[in-house]
């Protein structure tokens, strides 16, 4: 890892993980010194800030036409971005409360949003109230690059995009996902990084180079998957390239569904099965051919692990 040393109290100061290398704990997301972060809570006036054109519903940012990149803020709300073009949001702090149902998420703007060394710190409370996701891209492309999620139901949502190779597909790269809780079962169970897809044409989809850790229900259950990908019968083909990451809980670890094709699943690690939790598989694969490339996938043995459904 590679250490960037800056004076203290220097603007931005973190550590940032070159190219290529998985995330881990402590190694992702904001870094830097909270106290330098600009703070906005539910209710604070929002001129002269990147929200200017947006406004306050209970503990959520509803956020119209953001115009200019969300740059060190400490954000103590949900953010739905439902008008406009999409921002770049960067080392950034967000912590929805319990009342907010989502960390950041798209909901009517369009673009890419691009969201980087950011952090999402959610707040689960039972018995009723649950958030849906940390960061979600809702239809629309998501790039996001060396995130820290944890606390929310769902990690990360992303759906794949339209395009004639991954250069055009949604991207997650170096991102932790971590410490998830949701009501489970019998209405919603967690997901560490969950891919949807809802176009007719050929879609495209990169996860690399991150990690899902162990998170449990209240109830004790395992989550579903720390991956889970998939289209329904109506969808046109996703493709896909998971690469590099670590996949360590679930009932099953990945899952690989329905109309994806050409799948690349390389260098995953996906840990151990914990019987005691409810895992019962490390990998699941349940249409024939969907996998194009399967190689140096292992457990927490170090054992390859094969394609399930060549």
């Amino acid at each position: 890892m590679i250490i960037t040393h800056r004076r203290r109290g220097s603007v931005g100061a973190r550590r940032q993980l070159p190219p290529g290398v998985r995330a881990r704990p402590n190694t992702v997301g904001y870094l830097g010194p909270v106290s330098e972060l600009t703070v906005l809570n539910p209710g604070d006036s929002l001129t002269g800030t990147p929200f200017t054109s947006s406004d306050w519903i209970g503990s959520v940012l509803v956020a119209h036409n953001v115009t200019s990149p969300v740059d060190r803020y400490l954000i103590n709300a949900g953010v739905v971005i439902v008008e406009g073009a999409l921002p770049t949001v960067t080392n950034c702090v967000i912590r929805p409360p319990s009342s907010a149902d989502t960390g950041i998420n798209v909901n009517g703007a369009t673009g890419t949003l691009t969201i980087t060394d950011t952090t999402v710190e959610g707040s689960y409370a039972l018995p009723s109230t649950y958030q849906n996701q940390g960061i979600g891209g809702g239809s629309q492309r998501l790039i996001s690059r060396r995130c820290d999620v944890s606390g929310t139901g769902d990690g990360i949502h992303a759906k794949a995009q339209p395009g004639a190779s991954f250069d055009d597909g949604s991207l997650i790269d170096q991102c932790y996902v971590h410490d998830l809780t949701f009501i489970d079962p019998p209405d919603q169970h967690s997901d560490g990084i969950q891919i949807f897809q809802d176009a007719t044409l050929e879609t495209w989809m990169t996860v690399s180079n991150s990690r899902v850790d162990p998170f449990y229900s209240p109830g004790g259950l395992a989550p579903s998957s720390a991956f889970t990908a998939g289209a329904g019968p109506t969808d046109g083909l996703q493709t896909l390239w998971l690469d590099n990451n670590g996949f360590f809980t679930g009932a099953y670890h990945q899952r690989v569904e329905l109309s994806i094709h050409n799948a690349i699943v390389t260098n995953n690690d996906y840990g151990f099965v914990n019987a005691a939790a409810g895992e019962f598989g490390l990998v699941v694969v349940t249409t024939a051919g969907s996998v194009a490339t399967w190689t140096n996938n292992r457990d927490g043995y170090g054992n390859i692990v094969e394609n399930p459904n060549p």
